[in-house]
């Protein structure tokens, strides 16, 4: 299984609360889940968030075509 990675950063200002609910709002609206967290002395925490990569089904890469519509 392949996975995406997000690191992200909270400083000693940010409240756990606050924290826990920023998490939550990336895991219910993009689906991440916490892989990683590391804390500080002072305070701050170094979180890693993961999510599936989309299987690409029979194996092979997939070519990955531009929207005709854009401009170059």
């Amino acid at each position: 299984m392949e996975y995406e990675y997000a690191p992200l950063h909270f400083g000693p200002e940010v409240d756990r609360p606050t924290a826990a609910a920023r998490l939550a709002l990336h895991a219910e609206f993009s689906g991440w889940e916490l892989w990683r967290v590391l804390r500080f002395r002072d305070g701050s925490r170094r979180v890693w968030l993961r999510r599936r990569l989309p299987r690409l089904g029979s194996g092979r890469a997939q070519e990955v075509v531009e929207d005709p519509g854009a401009e170059a």
